[in-house]
């Protein structure tokens, strides 16, 4: 599902113009980033969470293909952890991931 798809979703389950659906999904997901970008965690109640993660610089790697030295930067980045009910609505996995 897309972006699209989702922002018409939203207007048919709430019965309104499709600009108005993508305009809905727009304010959620400006809303998450606002917080992000704030520092906080957002929690959405029977979905998950969303929370920033930090990882300091790794210093100097090597690119196996073509044998050159670079070094890799500290960065931010956002982590997604399932809320328990969302998890049990989830399809089991296939047999042969199961078994790994």
């Amino acid at each position: 599902m897309n972006k699209g798809e989702l922002s018409r979703d939203v207007a048919a389950a709430l019965g309104i113009a499709k600009a108005s659906g993508a305009a809905a999904v727009d304010l959620v997901l400006d809303a998450i980033t606002v917080a992000l970008a704030a520092g906080e965690v957002v929690n959405l109640h029977g979905f998950g969470a969303f929370r920033l993660t930090h990882r300091a610089p790794q210093g100097l790697r090597k690119n196996h293909l073509n044998g050159r030295f670079y070094d890799t930067k500290a960065s931010t980045n956002v982590r997604f952890k399932a809320h328990q009910a969302l998890r049990a609505r989830l399809p089991a996995p296939p047999a042969d991931v199961a078994a790994e």
